[in-house]
């Protein structure tokens, strides 16, 4: 019956109103390619970075790749890989670099030379597979690892630097 109708109809208008959904769809299409590139193109960049957590089973690091915005500054782009450190992994077979009172108080990047401020809760034992010492230098490693145009890291606790210029004779490394 349908069909009957549909051959009822006459050919000039069909062939119209198929012309207008074609069009209507081709430009919808369009229309949202054009939006999709422009936000592509002005979007911030995604960075890949690699964070390092001690696996369940031993005390051996292994890296978990994230993709983190880009941000403004080098101060700001370790802010947040090291908000993401703090977080924790992903993966249920991995266990935290740091422990969880810890938390980031500052960030300061002057020319190449990185000072991070953390709380005293990474001094806290038995929150971390991890001693405090082994914990920072695995953080220092981290950062240093994805961002290696840093020259020079100081990690500070609570914005004080630790007696006698180190943690537990902390000295984060040098580059070149």
């Amino acid at each position: 019956m349908l069909l009957k109708r549909l051959r009822a109809l006459p050919n000039r208008s069909l062939r119209s109103a198929e012309k207008l959904l074609l069009a209507t769809g081709a430009s919808l299409f369009l229309f949202l390619l054009l939006v999709s590139l422009v936000l592509f193109l002005t979007g911030r960049p995604w960075a890949r970075r690699t964070l390092f957590f001690p696996q369940i089973s031993s005390a051996k690091l292994v890296g978990e790749t994230r993709f983190l915005p880009r941000r403004r500054s080098l101060d700001q782009d370790v802010q947040l890989l090291v908000e993401e450190v703090i977080l924790g992994p992903e993966l249920p077979m991995h266990r935290p670099l740091l422990p969880r009172e810890t938390r980031l108080i500052s960030v300061l990047a002057r020319q190449r030379r990185v000072y991070l401020s953390l709380s005293s809760g990474i001094l806290r034992p038995g929150q971390s597979p991890f001693e405090p010492e082994a914990a920072l230098q695995a953080l220092s490693n981290v950062i240093l690892f994805n961002f290696p145009r840093i020259r020079r890291l100081e990690l500070l606790i609570e914005g004080q630097v630790p007696s006698g210029g180190s943690v537990f004779r902390f000295q984060p490394k040098l580059l070149k």
